[in-house]
């Protein structure tokens, strides 16, 4: 999903809220300190940090979509949508976390 087709088809709705809003916000930010500056280290070197998993946790964006009772977070279909959104500007480096986190949800 690009961010057009994000504005265009999310943030328009009515069930669209100024929570959902923040969250992305929020999340940007997180992948903009926390990650764009050291994603292309990541890649080449084919390594990603545990220490990120546990800043990911701490504020609620890991496991998002998942029972709290198997440690996730849950949330209705627009703050994922806003979290995929956002994502993107982290590289492959975070597509890559997500995906085994969500595995790792999947399995546990």
């Amino acid at each position: 999903m690009t961010a057009h087709s994000f504005d265009a088809t999310v943030r328009l709705s009515p069930f669209y809220t100024p929570e959902h809003e923040a969250f992305r916000q929020s999340l940007c930010r997180f992948v903009a300190r926390e990650i764009e500056p050291f994603a292309s280290q990541w890649d080449e070197e084919g390594e990603f940090p545990r220490e990120l998993y546990r800043k990911a946790a701490e504020v609620g964006y890991l496991g998002l979509g998942y029972p709290e009772r198997y440690g996730g977070v849950e949330c209705d279909r627009f703050t994922r949508a806003a979290a995929r959104a956002a994502s993107p500007r982290a590289s492959s480096a975070t597509r890559s976390a997500r995906r085994r986190s969500s595995i790792a949800a999947r399995s546990g």
